[in-house]
């Protein structure tokens, strides 16, 4: 098999750089987390930009089935956070949904992985039935600022625990505007839960301003 084809060649490689060795060389936890803020003033910390190879295994895990890649994925955000201590112990982590139809053509959520693996590895859990993707609308890619936040108007649905929860926050592959980030927050918002920030693998060109 060719190297650049066979998952172990990711699974050794820093997911921000391409180094050989660990899910983050030592060069790359030394440099500060990667953070934004969304419209709504939501902060966004991540592990670096969604460009070059960091990019190339976000690429390869939400559209080529290499679900392999959320776990070096999601050691390395787990690092970061930890070294940066934007993640308090015992939080909840809400992966951002797909709508129904999506995932059933996908197979799987990629925020949900990487989500899965954070938590393992920060003292988290993971949450998927408080906040769900009622409608399927066009995709996101390819519009402005404006077209995105229109377009995700009431496309979220949140359902109030039994227990209240604290510390909540959202996970996401990729943020770009934000405007998906703060068309979650608002819906777990009308139902009593409060966002304390967002945890990304990636912020896209074209993030929001203060970034």
């Amino acid at each position: 098999m060719l190297p650049w084809l066979d998952p172990r060649h990711f699974l050794a490689h820093c997911v921000r750089c391409g180094t050989r060795g660990a899910p983050l060389c030592r060069s790359c936890r030394a440099l500060p987390i990667a953070t934004a803020e969304t419209p709504a003033g939501h902060r966004v910390s991540a592990i670096g930009a969604y460009a070059g190879y960091l990019g190339q295994c976000l690429r390869r895990l939400k559209y080529h089935d290499e679900t392999h890649l959320a776990f070096p994925l999601g050691r390395a955000l787990a690092d970061l956070l930890t070294r940066s201590e934007c993640l308090p112990r015992r939080s909840v982590l809400v992966p951002v949904p797909l709508h129904p139809a999506r995932l059933v053509e996908r197979g799987y959520n990629q925020s949900a992985l990487v989500g899965r693996v954070l938590a393992g590895n920060t003292d988290s859990r993971v949450v998927t039935s408080v906040l769900l993707r009622t409608e399927q609308r066009a995709a996101q890619a390819g519009l402005s600022g404006r077209e995105r936040r229109t377009n995700l108007l009431d496309a979220f649905l949140a359902r109030a625990e039994e227990r209240p929860l604290s510390r909540v926050f959202l996970v996401d592959d990729v943020v770009t505007t934000g405007s998906t980030i703060d068309a979650c927050s608002a819906a777990l918002a009308r139902v009593g839960i409060e966002v304390s920030g967002v945890l990304a693998c990636a912020i896209a060109d074209g993030r929001p301003s203060g970034s």
